[in-house]
């Protein structure tokens, strides 16, 4: 089911699905025109987030593990 498979990759959380289907909408028309911070990340299909501040984390501990 899509709502189990795009969990949170940092909190488990599932996105808000509406807002994670307009995104997905928009995002494959090219027409992404609202930023909203609270809005899900999806950065692949196996990979998303349910907030910036989340993905923000993300980024910092792949940083972290790295040095």
């Amino acid at each position: 089911m899509l709502s189990e498979y795009f969990k949170c990759s940092i909190c488990n959380k599932e996105p808000d699905y509406d807002r994670l289907m307009g995104i997905m909408t928009e995002g494959t028309s090219y027409n992404i025109s609202h930023f909203d911070p609270k809005d899900p990340v999806i950065v692949s299909e196996s990979e998303s987030y349910c907030s910036t501040d989340c993905f923000i984390m993300a980024v910092i501990k792949q940083e972290t593990e790295l040095e």
